[in-house]
């Protein structure tokens, strides 16, 4: 066999293209990531380490602004030390749309369909009709047979630290994007109006 001797130009030539290929993968992920607004906070009572979220649990929903309340029919922020524990987060365990049902278990995962109850107020829902946010009483059902209060998903870009990042039980504590499925956006809290918005209103 014939042994190829490349010039030292040519190697380095391979070595560069090789390199500028790489960066620019990497930074396609990570503007992917940043596209992920980290606005939210589930908290419990305590300020003790991070826990799961477990959808058998009551928790605080908060951003920057506040905790997640409802003020008459709308969707309100109060200050965290007015309000206690008020959010259940429930996860949906079959969708018609899975071959097979979602990940067993009372952990709320990352991306797992979940419907956010606010005591005294209801389920956290964008109404399509009216093109906004409101409270619904109860479960109502879409064309799939499917409860239409599973509007949201916790978010989270993957970190390389991180193994199986995007399929994992999120935590209290933590910083999540939470994104409506309908609406197709992320519920952000927008510092400059004081007031949660969408983050591509």
């Amino acid at each position: 066999m014939k042994r190829v001797l490349l010039p030292a130009t040519a190697l380095v030539l391979i070595l560069t293209v090789s390199a500028a290929h790489q960066t620019e993968g990497d930074t396609g992920r990570a503007s992917a990531d940043q596209q992920v607004p980290m606005h939210w906070n589930v908290k419990t009572e305590s300020s003790h380490r991070p826990v799961p979220v477990d959808a058998s649990a009551t928790y605080r929903l908060v951003v920057a602004g506040g905790q997640l309340v409802g003020a008459g029919n709308s969707v309100g922020l109060a200050h965290i030390a007015t309000v206690g524990r008020n959010a259940k987060i429930s996860r949906m365990v079959h969708h018609p749309a899975y071959q097979e049902p979602l990940e067993a278990g009372p952990g709320v995962r990352l991306g797992d369909p979940v419907a956010i109850h606010i005591q005294g107020k209801g389920y956290l829902v964008f109404n399509t009709g009216v093109k906004r946010l409101r409270w619904q009483q109860e479960d109502k059902f879409n064309a799939l047979n499917v409860p239409d209060v599973y509007q949201w998903q916790f978010r989270s870009p993957p970190a390389s630290n991180v193994r199986d990042h995007r399929d994992r039980v999120i935590r209290t504590q933590e910083a999540l994007g939470l994104y409506n499925v309908v609406k197709k956006d992320y519920l952000v809290y927008g510092a400059h109006v004081r007031r949660l918005r969408w983050m591509h209103q």
